[in-house]
């Protein structure tokens, strides 16, 4: 699926999506993270084979880190790297180890990223400030990656991991149904949806990794994204868990047209995050990383004093 432009479309239609979030265990910064393939298949063919153990060899003469090649997930790529990827040899890797394999050597060129200019040079778009354990969302505007955006710290120096976003059909209050849930008339314009707040999404989230137990998406509904000046400069705000009416009368500089209608831009999405350059002691699809921008605001903030239904409150 190609990735959202938040900031130049809304979809007002989606499809049903499929599975509920994992809980992580609670990890430290500095704790010690797995690497990020079970085995050394480093070019995701199914077996570790002596060629794997090349490219991690090379990759140690050249004197350039790529986290998958760091099999003791220790920072760094040395001899220990080369012997631990030898012993894997005739293994066989998973099925999340081969498209991880496959998505890294597609997206590797953000493991080099060091400032943001190269992120703006590569398609990206920052549109949130930084928030603890996220670090700056930079949404994908232009680029051809097979991602919707990345994660990156308050000063852009490097990419942590990156993000992937499925629209999701929101559910409201509604006492005709048999459940109290409906969509009402979503997504039809003027219609009873746009005044109220979103209570659940219809469905379960998307599955990108056939046998993966940690892929963790988690939801953001009502997302509300304006552009703002307080005398700094522009800059994007989130507003979370308001109705379509509540974001319409938020001041913005920046707004979205469908079907020749002008209005803020407003969301309801499943994400999932992939720390794949900054291997992440709570899991590849964890949803914070602890190292990351840690005495940011939390991203709880963003949903201002609005009640968070039940079916939202892991996020």
């Amino acid at each position: 699926m190609k990735h959202l432009t938040f900031l130049t479309l809304v979809s007002l239609t989606a499809s049903s999506t499929q599975l509920f979030a994992h809980q992580h265990e609670i990890a430290e910064c500095g704790s010690t993270p797995a690497p990020l393939l079970s085995v050394a298949d480093i070019d995701g063919n199914g077996k570790v084979t002596y060629l794997d153990v090349i490219k991690i060899a090379k990759a140690k003469r050249s004197g350039n880190y790529y986290s998958i090649y760091d099999r003791d997930a220790d920072g760094d790529l040395d001899r220990h790297d080369i012997i631990l990827a030898a012993k894997d040899l005739g293994k066989s890797s998973t099925a999340t180890d081969q498209q991880l394999a496959k998505i890294y050597d597609q997206v590797k060129v953000l493991q080099t990223v060091t400032n943001a200019e190269q992120l703006y040079s590569l398609g990206f778009e920052p549109i949130t400030s930084s928030l603890s354990g996220h670090g700056v969302h930079w949404n994908n505007v232009s680029s051809d990656l097979p991602i919707s955006g990345v994660n990156v710290p308050e000063d852009a120096s490097s990419v942590k991991g990156f993000y992937y976003a499925k629209d999701a059909i929101p559910l409201f209050s509604d006492t005709s149904s048999e459940t109290g849930l409906s969509t009402l008339d979503y997504p039809m314009p003027n219609g009873a949806w746009m005044l109220q707040r979103i209570q659940a999404f219809d469905g379960l989230p998307p599955k990108l990794f056939p046998d993966a137990h940690d892929e963790s998406w988690h939801t953001h509904a009502g997302l509300c994204i304006t552009l703002q000046d307080n005398g700094t400069g522009p800059q994007f705000v989130l507003d979370q868990q308001t109705s379509f009416m509540e974001c319409q009368v938020i001041p913005s500089l920046r707004t979205v047209t469908t079907n020749g209608v002008e209005h803020n831009a407003w969301f309801n999405l499943w994400m999932l995050h992939a720390w794949v350059f900054d291997l992440n002691p709570k899991g590849v699809f964890a949803n914070t990383h602890p190292c990351l921008d840690p005495h940011a605001p939390l991203e709880s903030t963003i949903n201002g004093d609005r009640e968070v239904p039940p079916f939202f409150s892991h996020h």
